[in-house]
This record gives C-alpha cells, structure tokens and sequence, in this order.
C-alpha cells in the first residue's frame, strides 16, 4: 500500500470548485482555487473501492515520486473526502494546465478550418517522450499515451499525465504481462495480436 489513506486531511473548506474541466471511466477533473494560497489547481476526483483501488495506488505513487520533472505535472496532494453511505472520494491536486489536452487543441483548429503545424506536432511529441523517457527512467511505464493525456500550459510547456494504468517495472527493460490501454490510440499490430489472443483463447474453450 503506498497511500496512507487512514492519514488522509478532508478536503472540506479547502478548495473553492470551479467548472468541470475532463471526466473519464473513473475520475473527473475540476478547475479550483486552493483557498490557503489561491494557488489555481487542477482536483483529480475518483471513488476509492475495490475497483479502483490498484489503479489509485499506482498513480499516487508515480505523482508522489517522479512527478518532479518538466514534462509531468506537478503534484500538490492528496485528500479523502469520506462519504457516509457511497465509496470515500481521493481527491488527488495537481498542477492546473490551461491550455487543455491536445485533442482540444485539435478540435478549436478543426472549427476554424485550420491544422496544427508540423513543426508544433514535433515539439509535442519530443516533450511527450522526454516525460516517458523519465518514467522509463524510473522503472515506471505509462501504458496510455494519448492526445487526451496530454496538457498544454498557457506558456507552451506540454505534460503527459493520467497515471492510473501506470506500474511499475523491475528494470529499465522490464515488462507487463498485459496488453492494456485506449484501443483507439494503439497500433494496428498491437489490435490485432489482442485479437488474435482471444481468437485463441476461445477456441482452447
């Protein structure tokens, strides 16, 4: 266990709560004020239960240890929110990114009839890799690396972040035993080696 979820601060009075600004399978993120410093923050917020539990582990832990680096967002701290008769909220506070994913970037281009220079695509996909090159680094794999999973600050500096299918390796060349991620966003290869798999799985049954 790598979060000290018994030590967890209540979050209550400490934020002030903007606008909704992402939501995925498990979490939703919100623009907020840290009402201490009034410090812009970006609240990670997601049910810790049984279902989630690996996957909330696992991303405070690559927060907690590696998120020092310019090309990952910084980490503020975490919280638990406990609800009387619903699963307890980990609130997880990080660095407030204004500029959106690059799949928002993308779409604005989109509906004004323009696209992204090739020389931008580049600079992204070089910062992308310097992050995961630190991960890697660190022993650490992402596991899905998508345009939704990128930020853009207001100055131009890009951090990939969405570490819960991130785990941990023991060496730099190290592997999982799973094939995991956003289908969409795989190679073609890696698709259709998984559906290969099942195909096998299902006629062994």
């Amino acid at each position: 266990m790598y979060l000290p979820y018994t030590q967890l601060p209540d979050p209550t009075e400490k934020f002030e709560i903007y606008e909704e600004i992402a939501q995925g399978v498990n979490a939703k993120v919100f623009r907020a004020k840290e009402l201490d410093n009034d410090r812009m923050v970006a609240l990670k917020i997601q049910h810790y239960d049984e279902e989630h539990q690996v996957s909330i582990e696992e991303e405070y832990r690559t927060m907690r240890d590696h998120c020092n680096h310019p090309n990952l967002p910084e980490f503020y701290g975490v919280y638990k929110l406990a609800k009387p008769n619903a699963p307890d909220e980990i609130w997880f506070v990080m660095e407030y990114c204004s500029g959106g994913t690059v799949v928002d970037m993308v779409n604005k281009l989109a509906k004004l009839e323009r696209r992204m220079r090739e020389e931008h695509i580049a600079y992204i996909i070089r910062e992308v890799c310097r992050g995961a090159i630190e991960l890697n680094r660190n022993h650490v794999i992402h596991r899905d690396i998508r345009g939704d999973n990128i930020l853009l600050t207001k100055d131009g500096k890009v951090k990939l972040c969405d570490f819960g299918l991130s785990r941990e390796v023991d060496s730099t060349l190290g592997k999982r035993g799973t094939c995991i991620g956003s289908p969409c966003w795989m190679a073609p290869e890696v698709v259709t080696a998984m559906s290969a798999k099942k195909d096998t799985i299902s006629h062994r049954c």
